[in-house]
């Protein structure tokens, strides 16, 4: 998992650096808000740690500042020394994850970036947006974070090389919806009657996390059934239809059957 730390103690940053590294995470120190905001700006983090004050243009918890900024990006967990009721509840009001007092140790915090990578999915859509935006707010709704690639910087990659750097996911939702239309060719020049299909790039990209995730923790949310042709090689697989009246909370059970925490 990439995670960019944030804190203006030197002793701080080098500690728990080192305690994330021994648990296999690639870790991008910030000493500063502004250089944890030019990381945050970058990109490319599963998970942002950051000092609840840290040194930046006032020493009024910048850490949540930048989560009230970032928060609904990426999870944020807040570290401070500070293990006072009134400093978790401005930590998790300032759109922050979690809060992890820096007295309850190095397990305190790996749990809690574990829990946070719990909470991310994956999002695969076509070109309706208005599909898009009802499944990613109410994953926001659930305390989940979705990943959406359009919303990730670029920073000169390819898409399938963000697809990639993003997919450090624990589950992901692929989105069917009739953006292309495609028919079986019969012989030069004539064609089959032509069915509404998803996008070949949302394709590929459920190929992609079946082969990451699994297929318990890939699930595809369709927009019509009677509508898009399906995939034959996916077959005897559940597809959720919104369709159906409750597919929120079909969506819901598949996650938590797949081992994801929803609120």
């Amino acid at each position: 998992m990439a995670i960019l730390l944030a804190d203006d103690e030197p002793d701080d940053l080098r500690s728990w650096k080192e305690v994330l590294e021994d648990h296999k995470h690639s870790v991008v120190v910030a000493t500063s808000y502004d250089e944890a905001e030019q990381c945050l700006n970058e990109g490319g983090f599963d998970v942002a740690v950051l000092d609840l004050y840290l040194m930046g243009r006032s020493r009024e918890g910048m850490g949540v500042q930048l989560a009230k900024r970032f928060g609904q990006r990426l999870p944020v967990i807040i570290l401070t020394a500070e293990d006072t009721s009134a400093a978790a509840k401005e930590s998790l009001q300032g759109e922050a994850c979690d809060y992890i007092s820096k007295a309850a140790g190095a397990q305190a915090l790996l749990a809690a970036v574990e829990k946070a990578l719990k909470r991310r999915v994956f999002v695969v859509h076509g070109h309706d947006p208005r599909f898009l935006n009802e499944v990613r707010d109410f994953l926001r709704s659930k305390h989940l974070w979705p990943i959406v690639l359009q919303e990730e910087p670029g920073g000169g990659r390819t898409i399938i090389e963000k697809v990639e750097q993003y997919s450090n996911v624990a589950f992901a939702v692929v989105l069917f919806s009739p953006d292309d239309a495609g028919g079986k060719q019969l012989r030069p020049g004539k064609v089959d009657t032509l069915r509404q299909r998803p996008r070949q790039n949302v394709v590929f990209e459920l190929g992609f996390f079946v082969g990451k995730l699994g297929r318990k923790r890939t699930v595809v949310l369709r927009a019509d059934p009677a509508e898009i042709e399906m995939l034959s090689d996916y077959g005897g697989v559940q597809f959720i239809s919104t369709s159906v009246g409750n597919w929120r909370d079909v969506l819901v059970r598949e996650m938590k059957a797949g081992g994801i925490e929803v609120r």
